[in-house]
């Protein structure tokens, strides 16, 4: 797997790494992904992923804000369906989708490589 980056001064790093590495460094992004793509097209608010995936508001933000700055996730301001505030509606990028494509087919191979026996 191939991470890329910019940072502010648009010089890209690019990092080689194997994909199991990054699903055992990011465990609670791959945890939120897999819970907003469960959502599906209608997409999950910010306070019910926080609260469902984390139990945390602040962690759980820091968590989102990473995976809207990495274009795993896209977010959008819908409007109170009858009284109340605007709130944010947090929904998968193909990014995202591929992502955990990957991941699964890491925990697939994983898992059989456990089950085998010797």
């Amino acid at each position: 797997m191939t991470i890329t980056t910019k940072p502010e001064d648009n010089d890209a790093t690019t990092v080689d790494f194997a994909a199991y590495e990054f699903a055992r460094m990011n465990k609670g992004l791959v945890r939120l992904l897999k819970y907003v793509n469960k959502a599906g097209a209608m997409g999950i608010s910010t306070r019910k992923a926080c609260h469902d995936v984390f139990n945390s508001r602040t962690y759980g933000m820091k968590v989102i804000q990473r995976a809207e700055k990495l274009g795993y996730i896209l977010r959008e301001e819908e409007p109170p369906i009858e009284r109340g505030a605007w709130f944010v509606i947090n929904r998968i990028t193909p990014k995202g989708k591929k992502l955990l494509s990957q991941m699964d087919t890491i925990t697939t191979t994983t898992n059989a490589r456990t089950n085998r026996t010797e």
